[in-house]
């Protein structure tokens, strides 16, 4: 039996994740949200419901849940809150990515339209490739990080956990950027990038 789609989160990083099950021929169920206001509303013709309702009631054995949520912090609550409910969460390539045969791709990741990973690139648990972003050879993406819309990482960048790649960032090759780390919009990222710390700017520099 076919599992029935739901998106946990209905705003624009939910709009995207509906366009990539749309774009692979697949329907959804309904959005799930915490926002009491748009609980009986439609968004992307799709009902909206209570979240925390609908996953008590809701049977993981009948239901398949991607993360519409953009914000790290959150995507990671979500995903692991799931887990231990034993749902599957869905894994989102976008029919218009290139992604070369042999990329590892964990749990919950979603790679958006118009997406480059080339070649022996491992891409963790619940990681977001968004619209446009290319990712070289021999990269690692550890869970939880994001890379935003039309960042580029050259060959063998490590980025570490829940870590964010800024819209129109680069990241040269060799880099290694740590856990819960911010890298600006339109940041060029030269030398290696420690936990915890903020980069902004050409060349990325720490603010903090």
């Amino acid at each position: 039996m076919q599992k029935k789609n739901f998106i946990i989160g209905a705003g624009g990083h939910g709009a995207v994740v509906y366009e990539a099950l749309r774009a692979n021929g697949e329907t959804v169920e309904a959005f799930l949200d915490l926002d009491p206001a748009l609980h009986g509303t439609d968004f992307m013709d799709c009902p909206v419901l209570s979240q925390n309702d609908a996953l008590s009631d809701l049977q993981p054995a009948e239901t398949a849940i991607a993360n519409g949520v953009g914000d790290i912090g959150v995507r990671k609550k979500i995903f692991e809150n799931l887990k231990q409910a034993d749902f599957e969460i869905r894994t989102l390539i976008h029919p218009s990515a290139v992604v070369a045969p042999d990329v590892v791709i964990g749990e919950g990741a979603q790679i958006m339209a118009g997406s480059v990973v080339q070649p022996r690139t491992v891409i963790g648990d619940n990681v977001v490739l968004n619209t446009r972003c290319s990712i070289d050879h021999d990269c690692h993406l550890m869970a939880h990080s994001f890379i935003a819309p039309g960042a580029v990482l050259c060959g063998d960048v490590k980025v570490g956990d829940e870590t964010l790649i800024g819209a129109g960032a680069s990241v040269i090759e060799k880099i290694e950027i740590g856990r819960n780390v911010l890298i600006g919009a339109g940041a060029a990222v030269v030398g290696p990038i420690p936990d915890n710390t903020t980069a902004l700017g050409v060349p990325a520099r720490l603010v903090k």
